[in-house]
């Protein structure tokens, strides 16, 4: 069994996990990160960095390789409908995103997190972090001087030191419940299983097609476009069992098309939830939580992946100048207090997203009112904590 030390160990390849390491490297300090999975997603999922995202990642010089990754069309569609070619009750044609030239020299991407992630990582490597695939933080421990990990992968054992541990390992997180740090919010709202498709829908362009259809399990879908031509990712209603021959026949559902006959993509049945949950702290010892690990919400939005970048790019310079002796441990007490309430606002703002658009049998007076102008959510939020000094007026109208 070997033993190691790193300043800091990172539990999750995703895009938290990623972005955490390659903002530490833009710092000078060097990450091992770990991730369970044998690659980094291979599913789109999240899609699309908006502006104040664009900033974060020209930061680390990733902005342009971004914006090269995305669809060659402008724009996206999100359309709510009964089918992708059937009746539609909501159509939203979204150009290029809101302008928000007046407040920031960035523009918007279109990336998936499958293109996505391989670029955090490569840029990570290049700033000097360290990425091991297919490998299992076993237990760790924290005492005041450090972290102790045990890791396994195929191979071996390692026992890794570590001046902290950055949680990014997902919305079950071991490392969470571990800690024992409970969640507040909704709770869970649905269950899904999903799978990815190839067929000629003679569609063009990027669209996220929300489906109320009571033909699919849960009466719900989602059909998305993926980057590469004819193939799709549809999810539905959690059920189980389901062979090649059903998930066939509800892709003809979800489409329209009747006689459509899809390929199956490789890869097999993912499952997946819809819920809105915060973690009651954010940090617990010599460890921080970041990404899906601290807040988890409906996608009907797109902040859960920029909100997961952007937890990365917060935390790593806090975590830099500690490590390098340029600030004292107080500081990375404000990760908590700057990070979580703006994540009780962000989980409400998409729940009512998800209400409108896939499930509107959940509305009710509980709802949150659409943030105006909803610019404040990218630019005008302000992260208060004990490291911020407030100017007397800003102090005054808190």
């Amino acid at each position: 069994m070997t033993e190691e030390r790193y300043p800091v160990l990172v539990v999750g390849a995703g895009l938290a996990g990623l972005s955490a390491a390659m903002f530490l490297g833009v710092h000078g300090v060097r990450a091992l990160v770990v991730e369970r999975h044998p690659t980094t997603s291979i599913y789109p999922k999240a899609r699309g960095q908006f502006p104040h995202t664009m900033e974060a990642l020209r930061v680390a010089g990733v902005d342009r390789r971004m914006i090269e990754a995305s669809p060659p069309e402008p724009g996206f569609r999100i359309v709510v409908a009964e089918s992708v070619t059937g009746r539609v009750f909501n159509d939203m044609h979204i150009d290029d995103g809101p302008d928000f030239s007046a407040l920031s020299p960035a523009g918007w991407a279109n990336a998936s997190q499958e293109r996505a992630e391989p670029i955090l990582a490569e840029r990570a490597r290049e700033l000097g972090a360290e990425l091991c695939f297919a490998t299992e933080l076993v237990s760790f421990t924290q005492d005041a001087d450090g972290v102790t990990a045990v890791l396994r992968d195929e191979r071996y054992t390692r026992v890794v030191h570590a001046d902290y541990l950055v949680a990014a390992d997902g919305h079950r997180s071991p490392i969470r419940e571990a800690l024992g740090i409970g969640t507040h919010g909704r709770g869970e709202l649905s269950r899904s299983v999903g799978i990815v498709f190839e067929a000629d829908l003679g569609r063009s362009g990027f669209a996220l097609y929300y489906l109320q259809n009571p033909d699919l399990p849960g009466s719900a879908g989602v059909v998305v476009s993926t980057d590469e031509p004819n193939r799709y990712a549809l999810s539905v209603g959690y059920a189980e069992d389901l062979s090649e021959a059903d998930w066939r026949a509800l892709i003809r559902t979800a489409t329209g098309v009747p006689d459509l006959d899809p390929v199956l993509v490789t890869g097999g049945v993912t499952n997946g939830h819809a819920a809105v949950r915060v973690a009651d702290s954010f940090s617990r010892g010599r460890t921080h939580l970041i990404g899906d690990a601290v807040r988890v919400m409906p996608p009907t939005g797109g902040f859960g992946g920029n909100t997961a970048i952007l937890d990365g790019y917060h935390l790593a310079w806090k975590l830099a100048m500690v490590v390098k002796g340029e600030a004292g441990e107080g500081l990375l007490d404000s990760h908590d207090p700057e990070r979580r309430p703006y994540a009780d606002v962000l989980v409400e703002q998409q729940y009512a997203a998800f209400v409108q658009r896939m499930r509107p049998d959940l509305a009710d007076d509980t709802l949150a009112p659409p943030v105006d102008p909803v610019s404040t959510l990218f630019f005008g939020y302000r992260h208060l904590s004990n490291a911020v000094l407030l100017e007397p007026v800003a102090a005054q109208g808190r």
